[in-house]
């Protein structure tokens, strides 16, 4: 068989190859500039086979940098001493709709032909929406969680303490006892404030979509109802670092956790909150001047015997951790401290990092 007939024969095989997968699929000289592409990427794009291939000689400097034909270009000039190469791009289809897609570029040697670029093109709006909807999910599953624990405690502690006390003050009625019925208002002032606690933990945050400084600055507020103090607060690296809103609200959440704990627990006259947001992560503590832990050295402890279980489940979803420790004279440190997450990119270009 000749050169030319074995080079045609590769063609051949690696054209029939392309247009059975289901992605979008480019075979690409190494500038660029696309020699066949299959039916997935003609629809994807929404042109015709004719109009992909870019003729040679031609530089495509003229298209629209979200056009497939200079994608391609970008890509390849990116792609020199890579055995491949992953990227997320944005496309713009003939109709001028435009999309995310992931790009993976592959180089292709084959004996008896030149080199070749091999570009599988997927279509990212999918990925998307099912990971928004996991996302979304998610954070249901959150609210189901706090809910179901609320509940309980509502059951275990409020409802207990109120039947306690309801048996006392009818043996009290009985015998005249004056200090026994006042021991059983104290019962009943307690149950009122673990109700007006619950109620601030089952009502969602407010301003979580006008960023930390408000959202935090609302659940400050929320809080010193059941407090009887106002916490003071302070943010750091919010005017040189963003926070993605996903963040934002477990930092809320896990801040109203706390707070919660500080007017179940502390008997505290004073409480306080801090986040730092640094380039690498976000920490969160909340001190209070109340009757302390009962562990006095400073170490990361568990955190289930302290009512602190959720603070520390949105700590281990996010690689990070919970440390808790006594203050001078009196009172409790706790310091929540998470990897920073960047938010995603509105509009994606050929510029943008490659995929890991």
């Amino acid at each position: 068989m000749s050169t030319d007939a074995a080079m045609q024969m590769e063609r051949d095989h690696v054209a029939a190859l392309i247009d059975s997968l289901p992605d979008g699929v480019l075979e690409c000289e190494l500038d660029g500039v696309a020699v066949h592409a299959n039916d997935a990427v003609c629809r994807l794009v929404g042109r015709t086979r004719h109009e992909l291939v870019v003729p040679a000689g031609t530089s495509g400097d003229d298209l629209d940098p979200h056009d497939l034909r200079r994608v391609l270009r970008d890509v390849a000039a990116r792609f020199v001493g890579h055995d491949e190469d992953r990227r997320r791009v944005s496309l713009r289809r003939h109709d001028g709709s435009v999309f995310d897609a992931i790009i993976t570029t592959t180089l292709l040697q084959m004996p008896h032909a030149p080199d070749r670029l091999v570009v599988v093109l997927h279509d990212a709006t999918e990925d998307d929406r099912i990971a928004a909807a996991l996302a979304e999910a998610r954070a249901v599953m959150r609210v189901a969680d706090d809910r179901d624990r609320i509940a309980r405690d509502l059951h275990d502690l409020v409802i207990q303490r109120l039947f306690a006390a309801g048996l006392r003050l009818e043996a009290a009625g009985g015998r005249g006892d004056l200090a026994a019925a006042v021991a059983v208002t104290d019962e009943l002032d307690a149950a009122i404030t673990e109700i007006r606690r619950s109620i601030f933990m089952l009502h969602r945050p407010r301003g979580l979509h006008l960023g930390l400084e408000v959202a935090m600055a609302n659940c400050v507020a929320e809080s010193a109802r059941i407090l009887d103090h106002r916490p003071s607060v302070e943010l750091l690296g919010l005017d040189r670092y963003d926070v993605a809103p996903d963040l934002v609200e477990d930092i809320v959440a896990v801040a109203r956790e706390l707070l919660s704990n500080v007017a179940r627990h502390a008997r505290a006259r004073s409480s306080s909150v801090r986040v730092v947001v640094t380039a690498d992560g976000v920490a969160l503590t909340v001190e209070d001047d109340g009757i302390g832990t009962a562990r006095p050295e400073t170490a990361v402890v568990p955190t289930a015997g302290l009512g602190l279980r959720s603070v520390d489940e949105r700590a281990a979803r996010r690689g990070g951790s919970v440390a808790i420790s006594a203050r001078e004279p009196a009172g409790t440190t706790v310091t929540w401290s998470v990897p920073r997450l960047q938010p995603p990119a509105a509009t994606r270009t050929i510029q943008s990092e490659p995929v890991s």
